[in-house]
C-alpha cells in the first residue's frame, strides 16, 4: 500500500501557508476603524467593499516562489513525504485538501484525479489507496522518468514499500515542489447601524497595515425650542423631542469590538480543555469550527481514558495516534490494535 507508514502515527504538523491577517475594529466619537495587519500583503492585492450593515474584507497572501519542498529520502512515508505530495497535487490544479501531512481520503481521492487525468487504472476514485492506486502510482513514477540515471523504483506490483517511497521522495525532489501556495483571505465585519456605508469610506494601505474608515451617520441637528412666556430655552433632538443632559460627559473613545474567527475562538476553547494541539488541529480538520461535533468527540476520548491506558500497556506509546485511531474505529481497541501493529510493521 501506499501507506507504508500509518497516516494517524504523525508529529503535529505545521502547515505551508503564510500567517493569516488579524483583524481588529473599535469605534470612536465619530466614526468606526476596521484594521487589518497583513505583512506583505501588495495593496494590489486587497480589495475592500461594503454592503448588508458589513464591510468586506479580501487579501491575496502570495507565495514566495524561490521557496520549494525538500523531504529526506529514507523510505518512510511520513508526514514532510505526505505534505510534499500535497503540494503537489495542488500545484496541478488538484484539490487535496489542508496540505497538513495527514494522508486522509481526500487526499488519496486527489492522488487517484491526478493519475485518471494521465491515464492510469487507479479503480474507483473513493479515497482508498488500496493495490490498484498503488500500482499505478508507481507505473507513473517509472514513466515520468526524472531521477537520475541508475534509480529502479521496483516491481509494479501495488505494493507501496520503501523502495516505491523513495522513488516518490526522490521525484518530488526532482519536481521541486512548491513550498507555499498563494492563499485567498476574507473576512466581513458587522458595523453598528450608526456606520454610514452610504456615504465616503476612506481606506489607507502603509507597511502592511491596511485601515478602513467609515463615518457615522450625522446626528440631527438640535432646535431651540420655547417654553413659556418667560422664553425659557432647553435643548431638544429634533426627531424626537428629547430633553438633552449637557451634564452626561461624552464618551470620546470606546473599544469596540476584536474580532475573532470561529476556528481560532474554537481552537483556543478546546486548548483550554488540555487537549494536545495536534488533537486540536486534528478535531478541526474533521469537524471544522462545528463546537459540539468537536466537544462530543472530547467527551468520548475521555468515556475511552481506560481503552487508552490499556493501548499505552500494549506497547502502543503515542498517545494522539490511539486518540486518533479510536474516534476512527468509534471506541474498538481490537480494531485500532490491528490497525496501528499493522502500520508499525509496514514502517519497519
Amino acid at each position: 500500500m501506499f501507506l507504508a507508514m500509518n497516516p494517524f502515527d504523525i508529529l503535529p504538523t505545521v502547515t505551508v501557508s503564510r500567517t493569516r491577517p488579524r483583524v481588529s475594529a473599535k469605534e470612536l466619537a465619530d466614526k468606526y476603524v476596521v484594521t487589518m495587519s497583513a505583512p506583505g500583503v501588495k495593496t494590489d492585492d486587497i480589495a475592500v467593499s461594503a454592503g448588508d450593515g458589513h464591510i468586506h474584507l479580501e487579501a491575496t497572501l502570495r507565495k514566495a516562489t524561490d521557496k520549494t519542498m525538500q523531504v529526506s529520502i529514507d523510505g518512510l512515508f511520513g508526514p514532510r513525504t505526505i505534505r510534499a505530495v500535497q503540494s503537489f497535487l495542488k500545484q496541478m490544479g488538484l484539490d487535496p485538501g489542508p496540505i497538513d501531512g495527514y494522508f486522509g481520503s481526500r487526499t488519496v481521492k486527489a492522488v487517484q484525479e491526478f493519475l485518471i487525468l494521465r491515464e492510469y487504472d487507479v479503480g474507483p476514485t473513493d479515497g482508498i489507496f488500496g493495490r490498484r492506486s498503488a500500482r499505478a502510482m508507481q507505473q507513473w513514477l517509472k514513466d515520468v522518468d526524472v531521477v537520475e540515471e541508475g534509480f529502479a523504483i521496483g516491481p509494479i506490483d501495488g505494493i507501496f514499500g520503501p523502495r516505491s517511497v523513495v522513488g516518490l521522495q526522490a521525484t518530488l525532489n526532482a519536481l521541486q515542489v512548491p513550498a507555499e501556495h498563494d492563499a485567498t483571505f476574507k473576512r466581513s465585519i458587522e458595523l453598528p447601524r450608526e456606520a454610514d456605508l452610504n456615504g465616503s469610506i476612506r481606506v489607507t494601505h502603509e507597511d502592511g497595515v491596511l485601515n478602513v474608515v467609515v463615518a457615522k451617520v450625522p446626528s440631527a441637528p438640535t432646535r431651540q425650542l420655547t417654553i413659556n412666556a418667560d422664553n425659557v430655552a432647553v435643548e431638544a433632538k429634533s426627531d424626537d423631542a428629547a430633553l438633552v443632559d449637557d451634564t452626561k460627559e461624552e464618551k470620546h473613545e470606546a473599544e469596540w469590538e476584536t474580532v475573532v474567527s470561529p476556528e481560532e475562538d474554537l481552537k483556543a476553547k478546546l486548548a483550554g480543555e488540555g487537549v494536545d494541539a495536534a488533537m486540536v488541529d486534528h478535531l478541526l480538520e474533521l469537524h471544522g469550527a462545528d463546537a459540539d461535533a468537536c466537544f462530543h468527540d472530547l467527551e468520548k476520548l475521555r468515556s475511552w481514558e481506560s481503552a487508552i491506558a490499556d493501548l499505552v500497556e500494549m506497547g502502543l506509546a503515542d498517545l494522539v495516534a490511539n486518540q486518533k485511531a479510536l474516534l476512527k474505529h468509534e471506541g474498538s481497541v481490537k480494531a485500532v490494535v490491528r490497525e496501528l501493529v499493522s502500520a508499525r510493521a509496514a514502517a519497519e
